[in-house]
């Protein structure tokens, strides 16, 4: 091995023993300090700092030896109940040396994943003022105290609110640090600070709302003199880059400010980013041209009655964007502002003013101006007038879920608003605006079918918008709408307003499946609240179509609301006679949900079990069921999202009636001829039947009821699945059998009648209508029948109970049975 190489790999050796030898030692000794560390500390505060636990740690703050205090906090001194500082980790660094001298200064604080809260109460009175006046090292214990040169801040939460000045604001600090001798009497500090500003409020006006912010400064701070001079630094709003200039002093009794600052090479989209509403991230590759400037001062003493003098100017002169695509530039972009806080410097006098703007694109141009005064309770006025072609600007701005547009609009509008308290009075008289467009076509992501021609006219009136015009063609409908929303300026401005109104529709032919065209799929945006409305509606149509089904004269009134409509008598004529009903239309889970009560009189049952695809069941079908019916009915319809029946959920109780009905090829009936030979059953005509129905866990159920009929009368009850399984009880009188020279078996099945002295035959009939089960049963389906006329009443009680949550006064009956007729025998001859 040469001789170098040995001397190195000796050195190193050492170096390694040495250092593990001194971390050792280290660690030892840092032990002592763990016992009375956080006692020492207090000493040092007007407020206690608490914390879980305390560990030592070398690694996370190298070079630095530091005091781990996990799950700390600090109570504010001035509030009850509050916290001045939360925080997972407080570090507290000392260098090695000064832990082997036992002489502890702590050089570095480190704060992760908390929170600070920064009061100052109407008084003046501050919660963060808690560090002792430094006193001399006592000799009876080990000298500890602060001798800070870096504050770091990690993953925190930094909260201001002062009472006095009527001032706020919250910034969340991603990473921040701060370097210097901070006991020296002058020094240099480095600031660096990245983060996001929630927000800051002074008076009633909200500034640099979620906005991310920087700062890369140097300051030279005269510790005796109190002044605080920018060497260096910028401040970054979003795009914005500010290079700073000056000096803050402070006395006994004032503070001076002397600061400028001023944004060099800036675009067009770096002064937009600054504004309250966020731009489209692709504006961020037009190219920018022309003259922008943003520059200030504050300037003046400030003291419990003064403010210094803030001025801001700002705009854009012969300014152009041009989209990277299609090349279109929006040119000729002029904007002159400023912002001035008046001769007394107070928010009363402060004033925001846009004197002019305009900007103009191909077959479209906009001006206007805009002046914000008194920003303690702030007053907006605003002018506003333009024109533009839809598919022009949906070419340049690119709007977000549009496929395609076509058209022009054209607006005028004046506004006035006060702000009071938390919202804002838009009920000024000088409120007018005039608002009109006509779309050539409209093609949405999330919009399965697209608007072909429409034509909206609207007229601001105070806070209110009365909605003159709104015609619309999508497919096959036509939409004719009018309506007033008191109030509508609040929802456009207030987070979280609704909106409230009424509107009357109209149509000559209006096809459902052209309305229920929005597409569930479409995500709702990061942070994106639903919109909340609740609109009165009255609609009527000539013509109404629903799929197959198809009416006249439809009327209804109805309530909308986010997922649900309720309506309220609702008319229309169809299959031949009329319907009427209230209930709801609820839409939820993507599912589709009918609630509904309704009438019916007069309908042509064929026709309507032709035009609803019989209801989606099998048992009584368009081929096998003729007759007007009449009937009351309660229902309950579920759909998914592409409006396919959901079988198995339906429920339907309907007290019905069919007169002049015909039971064509009925299977269970036809069936009969295995035992008696009944040609007639092929084609059983009746003068009315009546029963109460009910659908559930697709089973229909059929309570007891008569069927005289021109073939043979009988009794009929049971249930029949929507899978074609059914199980019926069927009784016949032996005598009409007899009578009509039938066949019937021996009568050993039979029972003597002791009312009619005749012989009533009982039969059961189960199984799936491919496979028929023929029974005669002379105890069990004579029991089963006096049960179900017993049952019956009490089973669709509960069934309107729990389903419908209907009260026992409904209008829903059940038919009621002749007690002579409990068994339906008949007089023997």
């Amino acid at each position: 091995m040469p001789k170098a190489l040995k001397v190195i790999l000796i050195t190193l050796l050492i170096l390694v023993s040495l250092f593990g030898t001194l971390f050792i030692y280290v660690y030892q000794n840092i032990d002592e300090l763990k016992k009375y560390a956080l006692k020492e500390v207090n000493q040092m505060l007007t407020a206690e700092l608490t914390a879980k636990s305390i560990d030592v740690t070398v690694f996370k703050t190298f070079p630095k030896v530091s005091l781990a205090l996990n799950q700390v906090s600090i109570a504010d001194p001035i509030r009850a109940n509050k916290k001045l500082l939360q925080a997972e980790h407080l570090f507290l660094g000392f260098d090695i040396l000064d832990v082997l001298n036992s002489n502890y200064k702590i050089h570095l604080i480190s704060l992760d994943s908390g929170s600070v809260f920064l009061y100052t109460n109407g008084k003046g009175k501050t919660n963060y003022d808690i560090l002792k006046e430094t006193e001399a090292p006592s000799k009876k214990k080990k000298p500890f105290s602060f001798q800070l040169n870096k504050l770091e801040l990690t993953r925190m939460s930094l909260e201001v609110q002062d009472l006095q000045s009527n001032f706020s604001t919250h910034t969340y600090l991603q990473e921040s640090s701060l370097s210097g001798s901070f006991t020296d009497k002058r020094f240099t500090m480095d600031i660096a600070l990245k983060g996001n500003s929630k927000f800051i409020q002074s008076g009633s006006l909200t500034f640099f709302k979620d906005k991310e912010i920087g700062v890369q400064t140097s300051l030279d701070i005269d510790q005796e003199n109190n002044k605080y001079q920018f060497i260096k630094g910028n401040f970054t709003v979003n795009q914005l880059i500010l290079d700073l200039t000056g000096y803050i002093q402070n006395s006994k009794n004032q503070t001076e400010y002397q600061l400028g600052f001023k944004a060099n090479k800036l675009s067009i989209q770096d002064l937009l980013s600054t504004l309250p509403v966020s731009l489209p991230e692709a504006m961020n590759a037009y190219q920018s041209s022309g003259n922008v400037f943003f520059e200030g001062s504050i300037k003046g003493i400030q003291t419990a009655n003064q403010n210094p003098q803030v001025k801001i100017n700002f705009g854009i002169d012969q300014g152009s964007l041009v989209e990277p695509d299609s090349k279109m530039k929006l040119e000729q972009i002029s904007l002159k502002g400023s912002f001035d806080n008046g001769k007394s410097g107070s928010l009363e006098d402060a004033v925001i003013a846009i004197p002019t703007f305009n900007a103009i694109l191909v077959g479209s141009k906009i001006n206007g101006n805009l002046t914000v005064s008194n920003l303690q309770s702030p007053t907006l006025n605003l002018d506003l007038n333009g024109e533009a072609d839809l598919n022009t600007l949906h070419t340049f701005f690119k709007f977000a879920d549009v496929k395609e547009i076509g058209g022009n609009v054209q607006f005028t509008l004046t506004l006035k608003g006060e702000k009071k308290g938390e919202g804002w009075d838009w009920s000024s008289p000088f409120n007018k605006g005039i608002f009109a467009l006509q779309l050539d076509k409209l093609k949405l992501n999330y919009l399965t079918k697209a608007l072909e021609k429409g034509t909206i006219k609207a007229e601001l009136n105070n806070n209110s918008l009365t909605l003159s015009q709104a015609d619309f063609v999508i497919n096959k409908s036509d939409l004719k709408a009018t309506g007033t929303f008191p109030g509508f300026m609040d929802f456009l401005v207030k987070k979280g307003a609704s909106l409230n109104g009424s509107i009357s529709l109209s149509s000559a032919f209006l096809d459902i499946d052209d309305i229920l065209i929005y597409d569930s799929s479409d995500p709702r945006e990061e942070g994106e609240q639903a919109l909340d409305y609740t609109i009165s509606l009255k609609a009527n149509a000539n013509q109404f179509v629903y799929g197959n089904f198809n009416a006249n004269n439809f009327k209804m009134e109805a309530i909308l609301k986010p997922d649900l409509i309720e309506f309220n008598n609702a008319n229309l004529s169809t299959c031949g006679g009329t319907f009427s009903g209230n209930g709801q239309w609820i839409m939820q889970n993507n599912l589709y949900v009918l609630k509904s009560s309704n009438q019916a009189k007069g309908l042509n049952i064929n026709e309507l079990l032709k035009q609803f695809n019989n209801f989606g069941q099998t048992e009584f079908t368009s081929q096998n069921l003729n007759g007007s019916l009449s009937a009351s009915t309660d229902l309950l319809v579920v759909w998914d999202s592409k409006m396919n029946l959901i079988s198995d959920k339906m429920l339907v109780v309907t007290d019905m009636s069919i007169k002049n009905g015909e039971l064509i090829n009925y299977e269970p009936l036809n069936s009969l001829s295995k035992f008696v030979d009944v040609n007639e059953l092929k084609n059983l005509k009746f003068s009315e039947l009546k029963n109460t129905l009910t659908i559930k866990d697709k089973m229909l159920t059929i309570p007891t009821m008569d069927i005289r009929n021109n073939a043979l009368n009988l009794n009929l009850t049971g249930v029949h699945s929507f899978e074609n399984v059914l199980d019926y009880k069927i009784k016949l009188s032996l005598s009409e059998l007899l009578s009509k020279k039938r066949k019937p078996q021996s009568n050993e099945f039979g029972e003597e009648d002791e009312k009619t002295r005749g012989i009533n035959l009982f039969l059961t009939i189960k199984g799936p209508i491919s496979d028929l089960k023929f029974v005669f049963d002379r105890k069990g389906a004579k029991a089963q029948l006096k049960q179900d006329a017993k049952q019956e009443k009490e089973n669709i009680k509960e069934i309107l109970k729990q389903e419908f949550g209907i009260k026992k006064d409904s209008t829903l009956k059940k038919v009621e049975k002749n007690e002579n007729n409990d068994e339906l025998e008949f007089e023997a001859n």
